[in-house]
Formats: C-alpha cells, structure tokens, sequence
C-alpha cells in the first residue's frame, strides 16, 4: 500500500517544485533573459503560446530563431545567457520549470556579450557586478541605458529579472550574481 501512495505522489512532489516566471515583451527589438530551466527547453515549446508574434530572435553568437522559416539555430535556453527579440506585436511570455540557482556561473568573452539576469527579485547593477568592475568596459539594456564605470555613468541603476544586458568586458572571465533574498529578520529574546 505505501508503494503505491508514493507513486501517486510523485507527480505531485515534482509538480510543486516548478515556478513560473513572466517576461513581457515589447513589440519591436528588446532583450530578455530567464532565470528559470525550463521544463521543456526548445524554443518551439517556450514560446508556442506567442509563436505567431514572434519575428525573430537571436543569440550572442548571431544565432537565430526565425519561426516563419522554420528555421532553429538557437534551439534552447542558456541560463545566464540573454536574448535579443523582435516582436510584432507586445506579448507577455510565461515560462515553467525550476528555478535556476542565482549564482550560476556566467562564461563571458573578451568583448561583447549576452548576458541575462539570474535574481527573482531587482537589485542594483552596482553591487552585482562590484566583483568585475575593473573588467567591465560598460553594460548596456535595450533602452539605450548604460553602467559605463570609467566615467561614473549609471543610467541603468537597477537588475530587472526577464531583462537581458549587453556586456563588453576587457579580458575573459566568469561572474555569478550575488542571490538577493526576500527575507524578513526577526529577533528574540528568551529569559529562561
């Protein structure tokens, strides 16, 4: 009889564990990211719900994902990874899966790169990348903001999740967010 009750429970035990996350996108050309692994992880699944207003999408590497063609060159999601997008029409996207650890390691080349953001919650651009900012030439989001450190420019301010950066960095490196936490701290005292 136990066997049983667990095998019914299973789906339960590993429906409960998926999240969602949901990214509006814009019409026109903008940057998203994920910090979800997605359940099922091609491009054909993620995005079948909004695939109609899609135009396009691209990697970092020139990559696309062009649904009128038929064509998949992308074919999944990188964590830490983002994505340029040019939509048709404004849409929201929703994903499911299991959350992605926010400290996963980030591979960024010498130059130019895609990079997503991988909090739940917003932080600040500034504490996030303080561990590479001699490294950091200037970040850019798809509304023409930049953290550009030389100058002591930031019109950027703050990490969204959904949002995608361009990054240009001076030299290879890996980076990993800091985990920002939605905690409430309480004290107690006990006399006895």
């Amino acid at each position: 009889m136990k066997k049983y009750i667990l095998i019914l429970l299973i789906p339960y035990l590993t429906y409960s564990q998926n999240t969602e996350q949901e990214i509006f996108l814009p019409s026109g050309w903008s940057l998203f990211s994920t910090y979800i692994n997605p359940d099922f992880n091609n491009l054909d699944d993620i995005f079948s719900s909004i695939i109609n207003d899609i135009v396009v999408i691209k990697d970092e590497n020139g990559n696309v994902y062009w649904p009128e063609y038929e064509l998949d060159l992308i074919e999944s999601l990188v964590i830490g990874k983002s994505y340029l997008i040019k939509m048709s029409t404004p849409r929201n996207l929703t994903i499911s899966g299991s959350q992605a650890n926010c400290n996963t390691e980030i591979n960024l080349n010498n130059g130019w790169n895609l990079i997503g953001y991988l909090n739940s919650s917003a932080s600040s651009i500034e504490s996030q990348f303080s561990t590479i900012i001699e490294n950091i030439v200037i970040i850019k989001d798809d509304s023409g903001n930049v953290y550009w450190p030389l100058y002591n420019i930031n019109s950027i301010n703050t990490l969204n999740p959904g949002k995608g950066y361009q990054i240009k960095v001076s030299s290879e490196l890996i980076f990993n967010y800091t985990c920002e936490t939605n905690c409430v701290n309480y004290n107690y005292n006990c006399d006895g």
